[in-house]
């Protein structure tokens, strides 16, 4: 198409001159008011430099995971059941396991790495670990978006540093806010999608049931392992950290 080969002469040539800017991330043309700040470079360094990170690594520096509740277990009981969560794609060691002073009744892994290399050194006494295994091609997209996310943090620290323009630091805060979202929304479709495997590590490995809940799962674990649970209706017994008023 003849008008189609022209605009893109067009748009070439503006962005050539530095008029304007193509942002991959958003997938648009801006115009841009110029930067000393060498941003593309320097995000191409940091994803290039992020091939020889793990993608539990990627994920640990820029994904805060909030605890799991168990939630009919726990409103049955009256005592707070929570899981709190990591990421792994390595093999899983006994220190993921919750120890006598953690707040929490069990964990969850999430498993970065391929399927076939997975593996546990759990020993089978304590509180529950559950690993969550995602498929492939899910995994490739959190890779992805996290590897993204990475750059993008690393160059804006670096931004700092060097003080930058304002140019600069409006770019990447922008590239920040877009590129974290993608990030959580790929770890919830990930790990959090019916098509995960969930699997008990510790108290004889076996597969869970993926057509149930995270929660409605957790709830049956914990009807497993904490079969003794009292029903306590006071709140403040129920409580795991003492308020002011004790």
């Amino acid at each position: 198409d003849e008008k189609a080969k022209r605009l893109r002469s067009i748009v070439e040539s503006l962005e050539q001159k530095g008029l304007i800017t193509f942002r991959d991330f958003a997938d648009e043309y801006r115009i841009w008011s110029g930067s000393d700040f060498p941003l593309r470079e320097r995000l191409a360094l940091a994803r290039s430099e992020s091939v020889a990170l793990q993608t539990s690594e990627l994920l640990g520096s820029s994904v805060r995971l909030t605890p799991l509740i168990a939630s009919r277990h726990s409103q049955k009981h009256g005592v707070l059941r929570a899981f709190d969560r990591a990421f792994a794609d390595q093999l899983i060691e006994d220190v993921a396991k919750p120890g006598n002073e953690s707040p929490y009744d069990g964990s969850i892994v999430y498993w970065a790495g391929k399927e076939d290399e997975f593996g546990s050194h759990i020993s089978s006494e304590g509180r529950p670990v559950l690993a969550v295994i995602a498929d492939k091609k899910a995994l490739a997209e959190v890779r992805a978006a996290a590897v993204e996310a990475y750059a993008v943090a690393r160059v804006l620290t670096e931004a700092r540093n060097e003080n930058a323009d304002w140019v600069a630091f409006k770019e990447l805060a922008e590239r920040k806010s877009f590129v974290n979202q993608r990030l959580l929304v790929s770890v919830e479709l990930a790990w959090g999608s019916k098509d995960a495997k969930w699997r008990i590590l510790n108290g004889g490995e076996k597969i869970l049931s993926k057509q149930k809940s995270a929660s409605r799962l957790l709830s049956e674990v914990c009807e497993d392992y904490y079969p003794a649970t009292p029903l306590v209706k006071n709140e403040t017994i129920a409580r795991r950290i003492l308020t002011a008023q004790g």
